[in-house]
């Protein structure tokens, strides 16, 4: 709507526009910008949202998909051995209804978006780590070492997250530490993972004269992003997001060839990288509790 949509923090937008029936206008501005724009480089994209007319009008959808039960594998999937696709169930569900509240006057127009997708998320790697016989013969080897007691208890197949696996396709090795020959092997893990998002949109216009309109929008959306972080080595945090915008403008046409625009927006994103409960020992803290935090090991073997 002609105002600032970015995260000035990590990059991308501010808002994500994901519901189809939020959006009234797509514009693309590839020439020369005006000074509104002066700071950005590159297209300019202006997501015009959508408003009520003088007739009621609405609609819903929901879009279903079962990997489990209906997708076939890709063919890196079966490269890599896999026999059948991990279950990922998806449910989209979305509405956009608007209309007038008083007719030539004043109109609304509202939306809502909810994903829910719990699923699996296969992870798998080359990199060998020591295997659960392994660990067992370092702990029970070294004792009293802490370094290599630390790295038995956290290497990828001593965190739990996903029930780690032997990756059977690709060839074991071993190592030596000290006098201990201990088996390596890479690693597989299925991690569950919510996609879930719910959001909320609301946009009202009004003709106040035939030479004044003003129109107020505000947008809410919230992503739980529960094990968001997790990675193949049994790591993980959570990445909770939560969106939200009140914008609106006032359009004032002062003669034939003279017309003023007024617009504003207040912005405020809440993302947090870190925090959670899923992954047991190998739950990367929340910020607030960094000092808490160990030191990531990632050693590698030839």
């Amino acid at each position: 709507d002609g105002v600032d949509n970015n995260d000035l923090s990590i990059g991308g937008p501010n808002y994500f526009v994901v519901n189809p029936e939020v959006v009234g206008e797509y514009q693309v501005i590839t020439n020369n910008f005006s000074a509104e724009y002066g700071r950005n480089q590159g297209a300019i994209v202006n997501i015009v949202s959508r408003s009520g007319s003088n007739s009621y009008h609405g609609s819903g959808g929901w879009d279903h998909r079962d990997r489990k039960n209906f997708d076939s594998l890709t063919n890196i999937e079966r490269r890599s051995g896999q026999k059948d696709p991990l279950p990922s169930l998806s449910n989209i569900f979305t509405y956009g209804v608007g209309g007038p509240v008083i007719k030539d006057k004043v109109f609304f127009y509202t939306t809502g978006f909810f994903q829910r997708n719990p699923q699996l998320i296969d992870q798998r790697t080359t990199s060998l780590a020591p295997t659960p016989d392994g660990i067992a013969q370092l702990k029970a080897a070294f004792p009293n070492n802490p370094a290599v007691q630390y790295y038995a208890e956290y290497s990828a197949f001593g965190l739990p997250l996903g029930n780690p696996k032997i990756r059977t396709h690709v060839a074991q090795s071993t190592i030596t530490v000290g006098s201990v020959t201990v088996p390596v092997a890479a690693v597989q893990r299925a991690t569950p993972f919510n996609n879930r998002t719910d959001e909320y949109t609301v946009r009202s216009d009004a003709n106040l004269t035939d030479k004044h309109r003003v129109w107020g929008r505000y947008f809410w959306q919230k992503s739980p992003n529960v094990n968001a972080g997790v990675n193949v080595q049994g790591w993980t945090f959570d990445n909770p997001a939560l969106s939200r915008q009140t914008g609106g403008g006032w359009n004032w046409t002062i003669s034939t060839r003279l017309n003023n625009e007024f617009r504003f927006n207040y912005s405020k994103l809440f993302v947090v990288f870190g925090g959670g409960n899923q992954g047991g020992k190998g739950q990367i803290p929340h910020p607030d509790d960094i000092d808490k935090a160990f030191a990531f090991l990632n050693p590698t073997f030839t």
